[in-house]
């Protein structure tokens, strides 16, 4: 029994004194470089790195990866000129949406306060619309445009 707790007992030792660091290895150099435009880190000697592709599905792996950002957005519908406007801002009892060349078939306001709090929503029928905001307390508030729970332009709105 004796022998027992003193092999589990060196094990524990042994898994103790273990260190694991996730993305480390042993490169010949490396750093990063940080400048008012970004940053980059890089290493030289990077022992290891493969990729495996899978249909239209690659995976990687090793040390440092390059990676690229794609906007998720329709592009047909930005392909025309998306011309929104909003003013005046500062607001102290309506604001005037003024949209230009987007064709206005599912278009909607939503106006949230600083809380996120919904406060009005509503169909955009017109080119030339008002967004009454008498009633409402001075603060600052969302207003976003959007088509069919999509997403087109956000604008901040502050009401003195």
């Amino acid at each position: 029994m004796q022998k027992i707790n003193k092999i589990k007992l060196v094990l524990i030792f042994i898994l103790l004194a273990i260190k694991i660091f996730a993305q480390e290895s042993p490169v010949s150099s490396g750093g990063n470089i940080i400048n008012s435009e970004g940053s980059v880190s890089f290493t030289i000697g990077q022992i290891f790195y493969s990729s495996n592709s899978f249909s239209n599905i690659t995976v990687e792996q090793g040390i440092q990866h390059a990676y690229s950002i794609v906007p998720l957005v329709n592009e047909d519908f930005f392909s025309s000129t998306l011309n929104i406007q909003v003013f005046p801002i500062p607001t102290i009892d309506k604001i005037k949406l003024n949209i230009k060349d987007i064709d206005l078939t599912d278009l909607n306001y939503s106006l949230f306060n600083i809380n996120g709090q919904l406060i009005s929503k509503s169909s955009i029928t017109l080119t030339e619309s008002t967004i009454d905001m008498q009633n409402l307390p001075s603060g600052i508030y969302l207003l976003k445009i959007s088509r069919s729970n999509f997403e087109i332009k956000n604008f901040n709105i502050i009401k003195k």
